[in-house]
């Protein structure tokens, strides 16, 4: 994920395709970010419990962006402490909690759990532990003659191997995803499978098929008012225009991606956005700009605990700082990139020399 965002996901590569230490990249939402396409076993009982654990995936859902959900089955007490977890962002906590119960499933109860555990793998930055269990899943689902739970796991899937920068197996398993999520009618699962293949065909320095991959999203999300949807493909557009070099063009579409993410309350996606907008900034040298935009964008990402995209943005921000000669702050920076101890003191010092670049820029 890790240096472009699109709403979730990055990965690194270089110009014809993409600067990735460089441009946020919203991939849609992991908090890194992962438009996590989850399925989840749900049968409500009692009504207070069952409200309980509605409202904490909920919650979730309007973190992480695109989930997708399925009823099959019961919740158990362990399901429910790994949802909680997962609402507080302990992801290795919550990943544990789904292990505990996979001797005493099968079938599609099972997949439900490989699927959560992959998620969890990868937000809590165990990217590696988190193939396998999607795979999993994928084929539990098959087998239980489940489709929407093998697309969900297969765009999963895809969305893992995008962040870790192996493109070819990405395209892969979305092309896999998006065929059944056809076969399905599952609108929401084809834009965003359409929306991740545009990326990765941007990632191979193809922006007119990506562009075109992006507008078709784009209309399904808003056909099916996925705002969500709308705001990560209007941000995609904004950085394939980017990519181009046609920065008037990327912040049109950056301006309007954020105030559909805006509307919708989508913290996730206003990170992602203002971190491109502050990257477009830092590429024209207007420096004060982008240093402001990088900076809300990674309050944000601290707020909704994106680890991966904290560090990206650190990384961002590292670069801008040693282009303003400020080798203080890039120092800190770079410390903070495996240590987020104290990260907070540093985030409000930066914010300092913010303000008073401000007040110098409004005297002279």
């Amino acid at each position: 994920m890790q240096g472009l965002f699109l709403s979730g996901f990055g990965l690194t590569g270089r110009r014809p395709c993409l600067n990735f230490g460089v441009i946020f990249w919203s991939i849609a939402a992991v908090i890194t970010g992962i438009i996590a396409a989850v399925f989840v076993a749900m049968k409500y009982s009692p009504k207070r419990r069952a409200a309980r654990f509605e409202k904490n995936l909920a919650g979730i859902k309007k973190e992480l962006g695109d989930i997708r959900f399925f009823t099959v089955g019961t919740v158990p007490a362990d399901f429910e402490r790994g949802i909680a977890a997962m609402k507080k962002a302990r992801w290795i906590d919550a990943a544990d909690f789904f292990k505990k119960g996979l001797g005493k499933t099968s079938g599609l109860q099972q997949a439900v759990r490989f699927n959560f555990i992959g998620i969890c793998c990868y937000l809590g930055r165990r990217v590696n532990e988190a193939p396998g269990n999607f795979l999993k899943a994928a084929r539990l689902a098959h087998e239980s003659g489940d489709l929407e739970g093998e697309g969900a796991a297969l765009g999963n899937l895809g969305l893992v191997y995008l962040a870790c920068g192996e493109i070819d197996k990405a395209q892969e398993y979305h092309l896999e995803a998006l065929e059944v999520d056809r076969e399905t009618g599952n609108l929401q699962g084809v834009a965003g499978d359409l929306g991740r293949l545009g990326f990765i065909r941007q990632a191979k320095g193809e922006l007119d098929a990506a562009l075109e991959y992006h507008q078709e999203a784009l209309k399904i999300d808003r056909e099916t008012a996925n705002q969500h949807g709308v705001a990560n493909d209007l941000g995609r557009i904004g950085l394939a225009y980017q990519t181009r070099g046609e920065l008037d063009k990327a912040q049109e579409y950056y301006k309007q991606a954020l105030e559909v993410a805006t509307d919708a309350r989508y913290r996730q996606g206003m990170a992602d956005i203002l971190g491109n907008i502050g990257m477009v900034h830092k590429e024209r040298g207007e420096h004060s700009e982008a240093l402001r935009y990088l900076l809300t964008a990674l309050r944000l990402f601290m707020e909704t605990r994106a680890e991966a995209k904290v560090v990206n943005t650190l990384k961002n921000l590292h670069i801008l700082y040693r282009q303003m000669g400020r080798e203080d702050f890039t120092k800190g920076c770079k410390k903070h990139e495996t240590d987020m101890s104290n990260l907070n003191r540093l985030i409000r010092l930066m914010e300092k020399l913010d303000r008073e670049q401000a007040r110098a820029g409004a005297t002279s």
